[in-house]
């Protein structure tokens, strides 16, 4: 049986993937067994449909609600500042970006943003922009499609960890940080939670066995210093994760103001396993946390796959479809139906019909209003010389062997930001700093990325005016 209020959260973990059914109950949340299916993109077609299938005559849930989540080390978080005049446009804005910098279709992503700040005085909006790439992403939607498993959204481990904590007010009630180690097998993620407005995190790339609380800390230091919060101290620690047992006692000896978070949760999840709680139980929880959503519940589910967009395209077809209907019943019972009672009962459907008219001419308002986006959108690009410039001279200069995972440019043509990955990240840093365009070089970050087996930059320079 399908129940109503209830869901499933589908967690991306490494080759895996991890599905836990949630069910709201009187008090708190129910939580059923979590399923694991090995190597999901390469198992056999037969094979995964058949595992679905049992997992779905297991375990009820709303179809509505299927939560897909991804690890944060596959996720892009950029704050950017734009114009407040492109508030009115920021959709078209934004698509405009991404794809105009994206350096080739194998790099294209999917994004999503949340305006985090209307700045008056500076006349400045901030946005948090998200991105996936593509290529690695549809794979997973494919095969969850072929199988019945839509999902309604997808969002990143991040929003999963702060659905857990602000199942309970009390764990932010207090004015400083709450952190959390959700520590598993091969990948670990770190959050911080300073009240339920700010959040940031941090995954970390170290076998679980193979991590210690100095690491931990140190982990935790960098992602501190990386972000911009006026209070530090840090109020608790959580453990979460199905590897958080073993590092859990030996950071509590050092720290008692330590818990698991299963144990924290008490009361408000019934939990099968309640040391290993994993993130695809806080994805499941996004449906029933609307009101109190993620500071980053950013939704980066392909737009033609979403519902509403669906249910849009199907507009124009039920509304003929209805009409047609109309007319049928009409048409047979013209030998039955006289007088008033007949043009009663087709004002009637008439009436009915209105509420569908109206919502395809809203549409049909909804694309003229694209229209004009995409006109607004050619103008404000008019001109942007010095910005051609600059894509001109890096694509020139840059050495062949780099791989610039992101390039953005701000909308006046002030500053570029670099994210990349390369062997020799100073040769690249050399050739920014011999620009004549570019002035004001700074080296934002450099990291050994063991996936790629490269450096890992970020730089920043402002545009020569």
């Amino acid at each position: 049986m399908v129940g109503i209020n209830s869901s499933l959260g589908i967690e991306i973990r490494g080759e895996d993937v991890v599905l836990t059914v949630v069910k709201r109950m009187v008090n708190g949340f129910g939580v059923g067994r979590s399923h694991v299916i090995e190597n999901f993109l390469q198992l056999d077609k037969a094979q995964l449909r058949q595992q679905l299938q049992q997992i779905r005559k297991q375990n009820g849930f709303n179809r509505e609600n299927i939560i897909l989540g991804l690890p944060r080390g596959q996720v892009i978080l950029r704050q950017l500042e734009l114009p407040m005049e492109a508030a009115e446009n920021l959709d078209q804005l934004l698509k405009y970006q991404v794809e105009y910098y994206q350096p080739s279709e194998d790099g294209a992503s999917y994004f999503d943003h949340l305006v985090l700040k209307r700045d008056e005085e500076r006349k400045k909006l901030v946005l948090l922009v998200a991105m996936v790439r593509k290529v690695w992403l549809d794979p997973y939607i494919e095969r969850l499609w072929a199988n019945k498993f839509p999902p309604s959204r997808v969002e990143i481990s991040t929003s999963a960890i702060f659905n857990l904590v602000t199942l309970k007010k009390e764990l932010l009630a207090g004015k400083n940080l709450v952190v959390v180690f959700d520590v598993n097998e091969r990948t670990s993620e770190i959050v911080v939670l300073k009240g339920k407005e700010q959040i940031f995190s941090r995954e970390v790339y170290t076998d679980a066995g193979a991590l210690t609380v100095d690491q931990m800390l140190d982990q935790l230091q960098f992602l501190l210093s990386q972000v911009k919060i006026e209070d530090g101290a840090i109020d608790r620690f959580y453990f979460s994760g199905t590897a958080a047992e073993g590092l859990f006692g030996a950071f509590k000896q050092r720290f008692p103001e330590t818990e698991l978070l299963a144990n924290a949760l008490k009361g408000s999840l019934k939990l099968k396993d309640e040391a290993k709680l994993n993130k695809s139980v806080g994805f499941a929880l996004a449906p029933f946390r609307r009101k109190k959503q993620s500071p980053v519940a950013l939704n980066l589910l392909p737009p033609e796959r979403r519902r509403s967009v669906r249910k849009l395209s199907y507009l124009p077809t039920v509304i003929l479809a209805l009409l047609m209907v109309a007319g049928l019943v009409a048409w047979a019972g013209r030998e039955y139906f006289q007088g008033q009672e007949f043009a009663d009962q087709l004002d009637e459907r008439v009436h009915a019909l209105e509420p569908k008219v109206k919502e395809l001419e809203k549409t049909r308002a909804e694309i003229d209003k694209t229209k004009a986006d995409i006109g607004y959108l050619e103008e404000i690009t008019r001109g942007r010389t010095s910005m051609l410039d600059v894509l001109k001279e890096l694509t020139e200069k840059i050495p062949q062997e780099a791989y610039l995972q992101m390039l953005t440019i701000d909308t006046g043509a002030k500053y570029v930001d670099i994210t990349g990955y390369s062997d020799n990240p100073t040769a690249i840093q050399n050739v920014l700093l011999k620009s004549g365009r570019l002035q004001k070089v700074e080296n934002k970050y450099t990291t050994f990325d063991a996936r790629v087996k490269k450096e890992r930059f970020n730089f920043r320079a402002d545009i020569r005016q």
